[in-house]
Formats: structure tokens, C-alpha cells, sequence
């Protein structure tokens, strides 16, 4: 293709496949620019209905260009000649289909620096679904054979791998609203995330629907909404052994930082100004709730245990003075990343109302392994082990154990297991139905089972 000038200000610069450009990349690619010179030109196409240049390939270049310009400094051609202040070198593409354009455009990205996986699986998306409306009955398989035949060479990708991308693609497009998805840490584990959020949604519906027409009394009970709004009412005051539960910590989980640092999702409001003050309010209702005798476990912060542990003691609780530690045998990371200490452990805060404390004397370091990523189906779940052993420390036979922040369901599965009722509350919508499915998924699927035989 032949290279020519072309001011930047008569270029068209539509939505892109990459839809976000690093900092640190380009300010990085406009100094090899300004020192090597623009090695590749940028890819245009003339559209016939508007007589205008759209860009087609190059939206880095262009933007490290653009930068250089504004800084007053020029750049030179692959050939080393000088190109004057505002134009770019171009070459002409002359596919005339919205198809061959997306594909050139995602060729170039690849080759060079490849875009976020969340960009790449919503460009494939595209790409497939604009070749099924010119042919309905378009397979994966032949998208594939035509993307790798337009890939470059150095990418050298199989038609079998492209296959299966712009299959999990498709899927995972769909769903890039939900912030669980978009923040997977590949396309790969967004689509995995997906089919267990399914299962656990129909495994849900089936027990929701099997639990409305059962009249029997369930030892375990899940109830979405607040939990303000439960507490005293439908869990009446001083029906309850113990509260096991794993609120907010009060310390901006929701921000994407957080998020990053901890590769876990936190969606609710976690500002101190605000969880504060609810917990608070909580521990006022946890006591009221609790029999005459009766304990507390709750996880929380260490920047907060102190404070947690003085409230809780003005709402009449008797805290234990240092906190119970989970080990998690695993490390994770810490605060400073890679500049600081791996932290591997979790606090927890104990209570006792009216002097009950353990059945038995327990270590206050506790060693469980966390749940595997795998396997996780709530960023912050606990090992049922773990909660089973706060339980059985702390409850007999047939006691009520109380999760105001039921989360995954956790709570209700240990005490199940150790043959004690429990009360859950999540107020978030794929936490409860994840909780749901969790609980009574086996149970629902048994019962479906046996039903079927009868």
C-alpha cells in the first residue's frame, strides 16, 4: 500500500476496539516515535456516502502523534523524512465492508499491542455477529478460519483456539455489565464465572419454587433484604444462640484499587462514614436478639477491632479482649503489594452475653485453609470448616445460630452440618441467589430426583 500525508484534523476517529489507552503505553510509544521515527503508518478508509478519512488501524499511533504535536516537536517517516506539524503518514484501506475493517483493526491490535480481554472479546462478538447478518447461518468455526486467515503471522494463532474465543466471547459480551464479569482477570475465567452463576441461578429457581410449596418447617432459613429489616421482627429479640457473620469492614473495599490489589469484587458501600455507624446499630440489635446467654463472632478490620470491641461492650455485649485469628494458610496481598508483607490471616471479634463463652477451651488461632478461587462463589466466602469449629465451640444440638451478611451461605451450610438451625439475610441479589443454591441446591436436586422415580 502506498503511504502519503494526511492532516490528523481530517482523519475521523469512530469507536475503537481498544477502548482504553494507558498512560505509561503511550507516553512510551510517543518517545519511540520521536527518536526512531513512525515506523508503520496508520490505516484510513474513504467512506463514498460522506467523502470523509475514518480510521481504521492505529489509534495509539495517532494519539502518541497527537501528543508529540502538541508539544511543538515533529516526527519523521519510516523513510526519514521529516512529516510536517499536524499530518500523519496513511495508507489506504480498501476494504469496503464493515466486517473487513473490524477484522483489520483487530489484526493490528493484536500484532502490536494486544487490547484488554474484555475489548478483544466484545471486538470477536462483533465480528461474528456482523458475518451471521450477512450469513444467518454462520458458524463459529468458519469466523474462526477467516479471522486466522487475516491474523498476522507472528500472531500465528489455530483456527481450534480462535474457536473457542470468539465462542466464550459471544457469551461473555453479553454479559460485560455484570462487574463481576468485566472485572475477571481473563476471558477465560469471566466465561467459567458465567456457567457457575447460571447453575447457581437455576439451581435457585428450583429451590425457591420447591421451597413455596412445601409446608414443612425448615432447620435452615435465607431471607433477602436488609437486615434491619428482620432483626426483632421475623427473628424475634432473644431467640437466638449465636451470631456468626462477616459484615462490611469499613474500609472502601468498593473502590477499584481494592479491587485490583485483592482480585475480589466488592460491590456494596464500604466507606467508613457509613458502615460505622451501621455496625453500631448491628451489634444494639445482635445483643437484643441473643437469648439471655448467648455469643458473637464477627469478622471485621484491624484498623476497626478496637473500636468494634468498645462498642460492642457499651451495647452489653462482654468482648474478649484480643481478637481470635483466622490463618488462611495461603499468603495473600498485602497493602504494600509487592513492597510489603503477604498478609495470610483475618481477625475475628468474640462476644458473650450473659457469661456463656465456650463450650470447651479452643485455641485462638485457627488454622483453615481459604476456599480455592475455583470454588469460590462470594469474594469474601469463609471455609465451612472454619465456621463449623466457631459453631460447634460455642452452640449444642438444635441451638439457632443467626448471618445478618449470609453472603454465599457459608454460615448455614456449617451450622446444617453440625445439626443446628441457622437464619440467614443477604441483601444482594446474586449473593442470595448464590446462598440459595448453596443451601438447598443438593437437597432441591434430590428431591427432583426422587420425584422423578415415583
Amino acid at each position: 500500500m502506498q503511504v502519503t500525508l494526511m492532516p490528523i484534523a481530517d482523519i475521523v476517529i469512530g469507536e475503537r476496539q481498544r477502548k482504553k489507552i494507558e498512560s505509561r503505553s503511550l507516553s512510551e510509544l510517543a518517545w519511540s516515535i520521536e527518536s526512531h521515527g513512525l515506523l508503520q503508518a496508520i490505516g484510513v478508509w474513504k467512506d463514498p456516502t460522506d467523502d470523509l478519512y475514518h480510521l481504521v488501524w492505529g489509534g495509539r499511533r495517532t494519539a502518541a502523534v497527537s501528543r508529540l504535536f502538541s508539544e511543538g516537536k515533529t516526527i519523521k517517516a519510516a523513510d526519514g523524512t521529516v512529516v510536517p506539524l499536524g499530518s500523519i503518514p496513511v495508507v489506504h484501506f480498501g476494504g469496503d465492508t464493515l466486517i473487513e475493517r473490524r477484522e483489520a483493526e483487530l489484526a493490528e491490535n493484536v500484532a502490536r499491542e494486544d487490547i484488554a480481554w474484555q475489548d478483544r472479546a466484545q471486538a470477536l462478538a462483533e465480528i461474528h455477529a456482523l458475518r451471521q447478518s450477512v450469513n444467518p447461518t454462520q458458524a463459529f468455526k468458519a469466523t474462526a478460519e477467516e479471522l486466522v486467515a487475516n491474523a498476522s503471522p507472528t500472531a500465528s494463532p489455530t483456527v481450534s483456539a480462535t474457536r473457542q474465543a470468539l465462542a466464550k466471547s459471544v457469551v461473555v459480551a453479553k454479559r460485560m455489565a455484570d462487574p463481576d464479569v468485566a472485572k475477571a482477570k481473563g476471558l477465560d475465567d469471566a466465561f467459567s464465572l458465567i456457567q457457575r452463576k447460571d447453575a447457581q441461578a437455576a439451581s435457585a429457581a428450583l429451590v425457591l419454587r420447591r421451597r413455596a410449596t412445601s409446608p414443612t418447617e425448615e432447620p435452615l432459613k435465607l431471607f433477602k433484604g436488609q437486615w434491619q429489616d428482620y432483626l426483632g421482627s421475623i427473628v424475634p429479640n432473644g431467640t437466638v444462640d449465636l451470631i456468626l457473620t462477616d459484615p462490611p469492614f469499613g474500609i472502601n473495599a468498593q473502590e477499584d484499587n481494592f479491587s485490583r490489589r485483592q482480585a475480589v469484587r466488592h460491590g456494596y458501600e464500604d466507606s467508613p462514614e457509613k458502615t460505622l455507624p451501621m455496625l453500631q446499630s448491628f451489634l444494639l440489635a445482635a445483643f437484643n436478639v441473643c437469648r439471655t446467654r448467648g455469643n458473637l463472632f464477627m469478622f471485621c478490620d484491624i484498623d476497626h477491632f478496637v473500636w468494634l470491641r468498645d462498642s460492642a461492650s457499651r451495647m452489653g455485649w462482654t468482648p474478649f479482649r484480643t481478637p481470635v485469628i483466622w490463618d488462611k494458610l495461603h499468603q495473600g496481598i498485602g497493602p504494600w503489594q509487592t513492597e510489603g508483607f503477604q498478609r495470610r490471616y483475618e481477625l475475628i471479634l468474640f462476644c458473650t452475653k450473659g457469661a456463656k463463652g465456650l463450650n470447651a477451651p479452643i485455641p485462638d488461632v485457627l488454622t483453615f485453609k481459604r476456599v480455592p478461587k475455583e470454588q469460590r462463589i462470594h469474594g469474601a466466602q469463609k471455609p465451612t470448616d472454619l465456621l463449623r469449629t466457631l459453631i460447634e465451640a460455642t452452640t449444642l444440638y438444635g441451638d439457632t445460630v443467626l448471618d445478618p451478611f449470609a453472603g454465599s451461605g457459608s454460615t448455614l451450610v456449617a451450622a446444617g452440618a453440625a445439626n443446628r438451625r441457622a437464619i440467614g439475610i443477604e441483601l444482594d441479589d446474586d449473593s442470595y441467589l448464590a446462598a440459595t443454591a448453596n443451601v438447598f441446591g443438593k437437597a432441591a436436586l434430590d428431591d427432583l430426583v426422587a420425584d422423578s422415580f415415583q
